[in-house]
């Protein structure tokens, strides 16, 4: 890690390794915000699309609850006022979105076309890219829609649903959309890998962040933080390596917190099958998660989990 932060690959990084729940190593490296804080064990993240396992679990929990199912249409959730996108998104599943063979395009930045409607925007989006029936793509789009159905399902913003099915259950002390004034990492200077991604898309966006100063306590994704004010399904949650470590052990645990069933154990089973292109319930299985599952994050975090053999 010394040698990683030397040839300035980044500035800090914190590691937790466990085993049955216990950790065996821990570790904090180099400087939470470039050189002025020193990263420590508790220092908070913007943990990016680790967001996604988040959502994926409040997903599950409410299937275990019986208030939804995999195989139910994402129209019986969603109350679309459009026609032409209730029409065209009528056959997707739950179960597609978090697997991620929606057929959706991975990235918009809804953000351009901010005095817009979500559903009017996306009406937009199909019209220009079509939905590719089972086509496998990673697409931030699925866990929007998921971080909507949650809203809809239990009838209270995504922030608070997320409190109530996920991060009060779990009793997790740092885990939170807006992460207030704490020891938070920085990400980057302003958003200018998205600034990018929308030239190239020949879109126009005149608000972005400034370059001068890092991004602290912000989430860094661009869509969560100039289009959903901060909450999304897909990014917007700060964490650290202890309530991560919480959240892991409910996998490794069959889906039980403290002796009580918060998820299904067929379910956390079947959320670490590869039913294609890699991917699982929200989970990734690939080379780069051996004999496990996991998951990263556009900031740099990233979690991997190897279930009991």
């Amino acid at each position: 890690m010394d040698e990683y932060i030397e040839k300035d690959y980044f500035k800090g990084v914190n590691i937790l390794a466990c085993k049955k729940g216990e950790p065996v190593y821990r570790a904090s490296y180099g400087y939470a915000e470039f050189k002025e804080r020193k990263m420590d064990i508790d220092t908070v993240f913007d943990i990016a699309s680790l967001t996604k396992i988040f959502t994926t679990t409040a997903i599950l929990i409410l299937i275990t609850q019986e208030c939804i199912s995999l195989e139910h249409k994402i129209i019986k959730h969603l109350k679309f006022n459009n026609i032409e996108v209730k029409m065209k998104m009528r056959d997707i599943t739950i179960k597609q979105l978090l697997c991620h063979n929606s057929g959706l395009i991975p990235w918009y930045p809804f953000y351009t076309k901010k005095t817009m409607e979500f559903e009017d925007i996306l009406d937009i989006v199909l019209q220009k890219n079509p939905i590719e029936v089972n086509k496998v793509q990673y697409s931030d789009i699925n866990f929007i829609l998921l971080g909507k159905i949650i809203e809809n399902v239990v009838g209270e913003t995504l922030n608070a649903a997320m409190e109530n099915l996920v991060f009060n259950p779990l009793e997790l002390k740092n885990t939170r959309y807006y992460p207030g004034n704490k020891n938070i990492a920085a990400t980057e200077y302003g958003n200018r890998i998205e600034r990018n991604m929308v030239l190239d898309r020949k879109l126009l966006f005149e608000n972005f962040r400034s370059e001068d100063s890092p991004i602290v306590g912000e989430v860094n994704d661009g869509n969560c933080f100039y289009y959903f004010n901060g909450v999304s399904g897909h990014a917007g949650i700060f964490s650290t390596l202890e309530d991560i470590n919480v959240l892991c052990n409910l996998y490794l645990n069959n889906g039980k917190y403290n002796n009580y069933i918060l998820i299904d154990e067929h379910l956390v089973n079947q959320s670490m099958i590869d039913y294609g292109g890699g991917r699982g319930l929200g989970w990734q299985i690939s080379e780069l998660f051996p004999n496990g599952v996991g998951h990263t994050g556009f900031t740099g975090t990233s979690i991997y989990i190897r279930p009991k053999d």
